[in-house]
């Protein structure tokens, strides 16, 4: 059996990136996949329709985004260094911003809202949008509602062109979403831990690691909780792990969040 790369074939349209495409043949006949290759390394084998768009691409349209929805970057903290979270591999980006001004919530934290860009070069995130909410007394950031951004790119055009206003509807309809979660955090303060979450929680795929000490369990047990906090607490604690967390990546945290918002929905 023989399988080989047609460096005869290499799509180079995003060369500038040291990205390339290139045609996979078996036994010197072509087949229906390609190659992704990233500064010299193979990060993927997508089907031959898959349209690659470059993490700086991506980058560089979340800036325009930014500009015409009056957000601006995340600044980072000791964790992240400034608005841009890869995965180890850096073949995912997220590229996060915050609109100005902030909310209270029941006079107790402030939280500011905004959205994160996020790619992939290796076809495990499409390109899309994800509500994003940055807690000041902790600083931590919670992702939250991901969707893709489908048809975004204009079809039959020579050059590779994205269509703006596609992308400004879906991130404008996030952070919509993403302020109506406000809502649910006030009201995730007037809520007391009970069993039934408790145990939600604890029969979640969430890492033990993650949960508070007033949460106890044995493998997915649960042993004992704590009534007196509320859900406001409870959210504020398992988000803070996830994301100070400096053993993960921007992915794993993001799955994180989802399992968390299974079982405690803001969004």
């Amino acid at each position: 059996m023989k399988l080989s790369f047609d460096l005869n074939k290499i799509d180079k349209t995003w060369e500038q990136y040291n990205l390339y495409q290139v045609p996979i043949t078996y036994q010197d006949k072509p087949t229906k996949y390609k190659a992704i290759i990233y500064h010299g390394k193979l990060v993927a084998i997508m089907g031959r329709s898959y349209k690659v768009l470059p993490n700086e691409e991506a980058i560089k349209i979340a800036n325009q985004v930014a500009e015409r929805v009056n957000a601006e970057k995340f600044e980072g903290n000791n964790l992240y260094r400034d608005n841009l979270f890869y995965n180890k591999k850096r073949t995912v980006v997220h590229a996060t911003y915050l609109l100005k001004g902030h909310y209270e919530i029941d006079g107790r934290d402030t939280v500011r809202v905004g959205f994160s860009i996020a790619n992939s070069i290796d076809g495990t995130l499409g390109f899309g949008c994800e509500g994003f909410t940055f807690r000041r007394a902790c600083s931590n950031g919670v992702l939250m509602g991901y969707k893709q951004i489908t048809s975004f790119y204009r079809k039959h055009t020579k050059r590779f062109e994205i269509n703006f206003d596609r992308v400004l509807e879906i991130v404008n309809n996030v952070i919509q979403q993403v302020e109506n979660s406000i809502k649910v955090y006030a009201k995730l303060v007037q809520l007391e831990l009970n069993e039934e979450i408790a145990e939600q929680i604890a029969k979640s795929p969430l890492p033990r690691k993650l949960l508070p000490d007033y949460i106890e369990t044995e493998k997915d047990k649960l042993v004992r909780f704590d009534p007196s906090k509320t859900l406001w607490d409870v959210y504020n604690d398992i988000t803070a792990s996830i994301w100070h967390n400096t053993k993960t990546d921007i992915e794993t945290k993001r799955h994180q969040f989802d399992m968390l918002h299974a079982v405690i929905k803001v969004i």
